[in-house]
């Protein structure tokens, strides 16, 4: 027996032990926890919701200027875009709060934002499959409403819970019944009671009866379920549950219950479109709101579903920067999906474009995609962060050869040997030219003009990536990637992610207008429900290269479309400059250039990256489609030239002229004619061959483009060398013209 008492006393100490262990460590962790939930928590701003950052009442309205007369015009009223009509707490009647109280929250008018018996009922009636109540109380579930946080972990539970004590310090019930009742949603994009009851029976708040009341405040819970149209058995079961529960909490007697369970509901009529609950409206519009919703988040610190509400509900005015007839005149050609080329294997391609004006940085005209707009806000590839693709070569002329000539590294005239054995400083990296093939010795103008990727990736050398992407991202604000800064995506416009045509032709606005950045805009001004001007949108300009480097970028990039890789682009009535772009295996095309008047970008592509089998570079003729079409009627004017163009003298490698000494041939003198040294010639490097040659001296006789016919002072030719310096493949024929060798600069065009 002893033994016995023995074990029952170790026993007894043992878990009285470990009873003490776990009250001390339960009180240990609680008061750390309470501690987190007290200081991090429950002061941090995400717990305090303010509701006067969210005006109501009043919707908002986008308007545009009227091209003809001036007067801004309304173009869409938003509140019927999400279909909610904000109905104030004075005109909601009692029973109708009553209704979703006995539903939704019994103890509403008690507990202090979070009722613990209800969540704990909640709980087992899940546990036991009697669930008919969830464990949410108006409060929180307002709360998720507006924050749209509906993560499953205990960090966003103890935040909600700790929202709901917060709100309610702030505001009175009534004033939260008011702010739950006209956010909830109830099926078929309506938002709130007033759009519902207008939807559903087609009265107003006031005006409803009490069994259409208990009908409505049956769907939010499951608005597919309860849907009176599509299943009325459902919504007239949850309407009977409702009235009882009145009745258990004493808001109406048995007989109003009664009479309401047996009313005869008629619902309103609504044709297929009505049904579908949203307006889509055109991107440009699409591009106003998320800009707005984003002006909203940063300048009251709201979430991004708190400043959506302030946009939606507030009753706001927002003039928008569109010009309607560049934006007709762009629909029309978007909205064909045959105006856009398609590939050999006849699959059809989505396409974004921004038109701005580069001297206001008004975006003038946009589009977000090709043929009839389907979706409400859906994916705009014009300005969307998913819509994001690299930019291949476009990229070039502002990642790369602007702020090289701004820094006096490069010139337009500046020689690099386009070869597949130039060593880089910074990597060993070096990229291909698309096709494979060099070309030799070439100028700046001529890498531009060929999209020679070794040229590109030799200037970025001298810039260096660092100083390239800060140009990016500080000049022309450009959102990139911390890995983009680097050779391959800055030097190619092989971008991590990638850039939209908003961004490139915001970024291309330096050009045309002498050197100043100016951010595209959507919207100029923003007006409050009382007409008071709350914010003006202004695109001051910001340096960003000089005037001088502006000049040469646009006298290089307007021979890109004459000569090069852009000649799809190019205008018949207007001069125009710009840069082609396409990406690893083609899977991008772009096109961003501009005009005196306008910059436009062009993106095409597949919405899911793969390579386009096509002839002709697809961006470039929608922006010659378009270009061609805006500048109708347009007078006829050239890019400005500034006072001043001269460049620093070029110090880099010369090829015709570094390797020979001043008054010394290039040949030997037994291999050099008689009277050379009077004649107009001079020696030169070929730049196919490698071999030096007589060339003209341009200054002398500009003029002269003929073949060789060696009746030039001094009387020679080939004839007369007794061993030419050359291999006789290579020597000129009787039909040689000079400009099949070389090009010297500013004598004959380029071929």
């Amino acid at each position: 027996m002893r033994a016995i008492g023995k074990i029952f006393k170790w026993l007894f100490i043992t878990l009285f032990t470990f009873l003490v262990i776990g009250i001390l460590t339960a009180f240990i962790f609680g008061s750390l926890f309470l501690s987190y939930v007290k200081n991090d928590i429950m002061t941090s701003d995400e717990t305090i919701l303010n509701l006067e950052t969210m005006p109501v009442n009043l919707s908002s309205t986008i308007y545009y200027k009227d091209p003809e007369t001036g007067a801004y015009t309304e173009w869409v009223t938003l509140q019927n875009t999400e279909n909610r009509e904000w109905v104030s707490n004075e005109d909601i009647p009692e029973k109708f709060k009553n209704a979703f109280i006995s539903i939704e929250d019994q103890r509403f008018r008690e507990h202090p934002g979070v009722d613990i018996k209800r969540t704990v009922a909640a709980c087992l009636n899940v546990l036991t499959g009697k669930s008919v109540f969830g464990g949410s109380t108006i409060t929180q579930q307002l709360i998720k409403n507006l924050t749209n946080d509906r993560d499953v972990t205990v960090k966003r539970k103890v935040t909600e819970i700790c929202r709901a004590i917060m709100l309610e310090q702030r505001y009175s019930k009534d004033e939260i019944l008011e702010w739950y009742m006209n956010i909830i949603y109830f099926g078929h994009g309506r938002y709130g009671i007033g759009a519902a009851a207008e939807y559903y029976y087609d009265k107003a708040v006031p005006e409803l009866s009490l069994a259409e009341m208990c009908s409505i405040a049956g769907i939010t819970n499951n608005p597919s379920k309860y849907d009176p149209y599509v299943y009325p058995d459902n919504n007239l079961q949850r309407r009977k549950l409702i009235l009882d529960k009145m009745v258990e909490l004493g808001y109406i007697s048995s007989w109003e219950a009664e009479k309401a369970k047996n009313e005869v509901l008629t619902l309103a009529e609504h044709t297929s479109q009505e049904r579908n609950g949203t307006v889509v409206y055109p991107y440009y519009v699409d591009a106003v709101i998320e800009d707005v919703i984003q002006y909203f988040q940063d300048s009251s610190g709201v979430s991004e579903q708190q400043a959506t509400n302030m946009l939606y509900y507030g009753g706001y005015e927002v003039y928008t920067c569109v010009d309607m007839n560049i934006q007709n005149k762009m629909d029309a050609i978007y909205q064909n999906p045959e105006n856009i080329p398609q590939t050999k294997d006849g699959r059809n391609l989505q396409s974004s474009m921004v038109v701005i004006d580069p001297y206001t940085g008004d975006i003038v005209g946009l589009e977000g995609g090709v043929g009839e707009k389907k979706i409400a806000r859906g994916l705009n590839w014009a300005t969307s962060s998913l819509g994001r693709r690299p930019p291949g070569s476009s990229i070039k002329p502002i990642a790369v050869y602007a702020p090289a000539i701004d820094h006096e590294l490069v010139s337009p005239n500046t020689y690099l040997l386009d070869s597949d054995y130039v060593e880089l400083e910074g990597t060993d990296w070096l990229p291909k030219n698309d096709g494979g093939q060099t070309n030799g010795w070439v100028t700046i103008r001529q890498g531009v003009v060929k999209s020679l990727n070794i040229i590109s990736a030799q200037v970025l050398d001298k810039l260096t990536p660092t100083t390239s992407y800060q140009f990016l991202t500080d000049n022309l604000q450009m959102n990139l990637e911390a890995a983009d800064c680097d050779y391959s995506p800055l030097a190619t416009g092989q971008l991590t992610i990638g850039t939209t045509a908003r961004e490139m032709a915001s970024a291309y606005t330096i050009f045309p207008s002498g050197g100043s950045f100016r951010k595209g805009r959507t919207f100029s001004l923003i007006k409050d429900s009382r007409g008071e001007v709350i914010f003006e949108n202004s695109s001051s300009p910001t340096p960003a290269i000089t005037e001088k480097t502006a000049y040469w970028m646009t006298d290089i990039l307007q021979d890109a479309v004459k000569n090069g890789t852009g000649r799809g682009a190019r205008l018949s009535s207007m001069p125009c400059a710009g840069k082609t772009g396409t990406t690893t295996d083609a899977k991008d095309r772009w096109f961003v250039g501009y005009t005196p008047y306008y910059v436009g970008a062009v993106w095409t592509g597949f919405s899911k990256p793969a390579k386009i089998n096509i002839s002709v570079n697809p961006a470039a003729n929608v922006w010659n489609q378009v270009m061609t079409s805006i500048h109708e009627g347009l007078e006829y004017k050239d890019f400005p030239v500034p006072e001043d163009t001269e460049l620093p003298p070029d110090t880099g490698y010369n090829p015709y002229y570094d390797d020979v000494e001043e008054d010394e041939p290039v040949l030997p003198d037994d291999e050099l004619i008689d009277g050379w040294e009077d004649s107009m010639v001079d020696p030169g490097l070929s730049q196919d061959t490698g071999w030096y040659l007589p060339w003209i001296d341009a200054p002398t006789d500009p003029s002269w483009n003929g073949p060789y016919t060696g009746e030039m002072p001094g009387d020679y030719g080939w004839e007369e060398y007794e061993e030419p310096p050359m291999p006789e493949e290579n020597l000129p024929q009787e039909d040689f013209s000079w400009d099949e060798i070389f090009e010297p600069e500013g004598v004959w065009d380029e071929e």
